[in-house]
């Protein structure tokens, strides 16, 4: 009985579905796994049992801890008792050689086959250090995830991989080499912590700074220079900028004025100085004595993802 293309391509976008939300929780396991690691070792240099899945462990720690020691330990107990890193290490060798092979076109297959070799935390990586291997790790999963979200694109489907990528550690590859990286995680660090009400300020704030540190990238990358840079709002910088986007230029159709994409674009300026206003009032900074009442997680969101939103255009 001959098998019709639609269903070939159904199946196609279950593996693919199933492939990329895998990755992503591997991410968002990743995202705190250090902060975690650094928590979870007992103190002390006495000699502690880890229980797994093949018995107990004893573990000799050194007379001194330091912070690679503690976050190794914190992944060699991981693994052991939970199997997370041989199951992602798994995901990265064989589930996406499997499916690169059978499920992505030319172009795509091409695209991640010139990847580099992913980091097997199983075995070691010599003289990296624990965090290091942890961020590497992070950036291998993200660049699989991507070639496969972009396959499911190719089939008509969309994947949101952005929340993922946007709380990972690595995240935000659009800004590496435009903030400098010690600065740009100090930011995402703040932006992925939003419980209370002073981490949802410092995320809002973050949020603003990360936005206005890209615009003023863009401004000195055309030579553009406001007439008070110390006074500038945010929303004055998009002003400066914006002649020299790209979408600024496009021939408007027929000669009508209508064209969608201008008026998006032009809508912008509202957008970045409201993120401005909303860092003012309820962010980080100028001095204010008590967070305002229905601050939530949902509101840092909508300060990120627009964040996320406008440098990701500005930086492609």
């Amino acid at each position: 009985m001959p098998i019709s293309e639609e269903y070939v391509r159904e199946e196609r976008i279950k593996r693919l579905r199933k492939f990329v939300r895998t990755g992503e929780s591997h991410l968002l396991t990743l995202h705190d796994a250090v902060k975690r690691y650094l928590r979870m070792v007992p103190q002390g240099a006495e000699p502690f049992k880890v229980k797994g899945i093949d018995g107990d462990v004893v573990l000799h720690p050194p007379i001194v801890w330091d912070r690679d020691h503690l976050i190794a330990l914190g992944m060699f107990t991981d693994n052991k008792l939970h199997n997370t890193y041989a199951t992602i290490s798994k995901w990265l060798f064989s589930d996406a050689a499997n499916l690169s092979l059978r499920d992505l076109n030319d172009d795509l297959l091409a695209e991640f086959e010139a990847l580099s070799n992913p980091i097997d935390l199983t075995v070691g990586q010599g003289k990296k250090t624990a965090e290091e291997q942890l961020d590497q790790l992070a950036l291998d999963i993200e660049a699989r995830v991507a070639i496969f979200a972009a396959q499911l694109k190719s089939d008509g489907e969309h994947e949101d991989i952005t929340p993922a990528l946007r709380d990972a550690p690595g995240g935000w590859p659009h800004l590496r080499g435009i903030i400098a990286d010690p600065v740009l995680d100090g930011y995402l660090a703040q932006m992925r912590r939003r419980r209370t009400k002073s981490e949802i300020s410092a995320a809002i704030g973050a949020a603003k700074e990360v936005t206005e540190a890209t615009i003023k990238h863009v401004a000195s990358a055309t030579g553009l220079t406001p007439a008070n840079p110390n006074s500038t709002s945010l929303g004055q910088w998009w002003k400066l900028i914006e002649p020299t986007l790209e979408s600024a230029k496009i021939e408007k159709a027929l000669g009508s004025k209508d064209l969608g994409l201008i008026k998006l674009l032009a809508s912008q300026v509202n957008t970045v100085s409201s993120l401005g206003e909303l860092r003012n009032k309820v962010g980080t900074g100028h001095g204010k004595s008590v967070h305002p009442a229905g601050l939530t997680t949902a509101h840092a969101l909508f300060a990120i993802d627009t964040a996320h939103t406008v440098t990701r255009y500005l930086t492609n």
